[in-house]
């Protein structure tokens, strides 16, 4: 009985989980969408490159934290899904 309350309390905080980190990935997205350089912005200004490959490397940073969380999550879920337990 009490385990599977504490199976349920797990299932509903992965599912919180999984939730922020769906909406980490929108924020993410978004904010690549807006940021991400452009030709022209190349074309144009010498020194674009330049900070173009620090938005990138930074870029690749946060996706791969993004990344290391959804691995997470995927491996809390294995021990959370619905086995008919709760």
């Amino acid at each position: 009985m009490v385990v599977f309350r504490q199976l349920g309390v797990m299932k509903s905080n992965v599912e919180s989980r999984l939730k922020n980190y769906e909406q980490d990935v929108q924020k993410f997205e978004s904010r690549w969408n807006q940021l991400k350089p452009s030709d022209a912005q190349l074309d144009d200004d010498p020194g674009a490159g330049e900070q173009a490959v620090r938005l990138i490397k930074e870029k690749k940073q946060e996706f791969e934290e993004l990344e290391a969380t959804r691995e997470a999550l995927e491996y809390a879920s294995v021990y959370t899904s619905d086995c008919g337990w709760v």
